[in-house]
């Protein structure tokens, strides 16, 4: 994790992606190219991409990050051990749905055999091995992202293919809303807590 980056739940390294991307322009858009399915989810959009901001976030965001895309346009901190943005178990329109799980420590302590996370490889929130008892606690973050608060992504430039600059600005938008909700809460966890 970048000092510029602590603190935060996630946050988007451009000079990275750019840097890795073939085409000397972005590695992400690459993989908007070959996810364009993502982008007409139900096969009706006009030139094949959806203008509706709420859609167009989710495809940008399930693009920038893994499984799709590893490592990711969006990088997390070592505590985040899930994420989702999309509709929720109640969809409803104008809103999606924030959801963060954060690895915690334990409150109580078990003692033997009992294992909490261990560090390997720099990161302090990883399951101890298989041939180990494990308990391990988790927060489960999950809060409402009103779509009124997410850009309009444009025509597409091609029909079919999702404008790299709207995906990227989705994207900005959604970890902004991320971090402005969650990294409250990280801060909290990462002021003290003993593992």
């Amino acid at each position: 994790m970048t000092a510029a980056a602590a603190g935060r739940v996630c946050w988007v390294d451009a000079d990275w992606d750019r840097s890795r991307a073939l085409d000397r322009v972005s590695r992400y858009g690459a993989y908007l190219r070959s996810h364009t399915e993502l982008f007409d989810p139900w096969q009706d959009a006009p030139e094949g991409i959806t203008q509706d901001p709420g859609e167009f976030a989710v495809a940008a965001f399930r693009v920038a990050t893994g499984p799709i895309m590893s490592p990711g346009y969006v990088c997390w901190h070592p505590r985040v051990l899930d994420h989702q943005v999309g509709r929720g178990e109640n969809p409803e329109p104008g809103r999606l749905v924030a959801k963060v799980t954060l690895a915690v420590a334990l409150p109580l302590w078990l003692g033997s055999p009992w294992w909490s996370w261990t560090e390997r490889f720099g990161n302090p929130w990883r399951e101890p091995d298989d041939d180990r008892h494990a308990a391990l606690a988790r927060l489960v973050l999950r809060w409402p992202l009103p779509v009124a608060s997410l850009p309009h992504p444009g025509k597409p430039a091609r029909p079919g293919l999702p404008d790299l600059g709207d995906a990227q600005a989705s994207v900005r938008a959604l970890v902004a809303a991320i971090n402005d909700t969650a990294s409250p809460v990280l801060a909290e966890l990462e002021g003290g807590e003993d593992r």
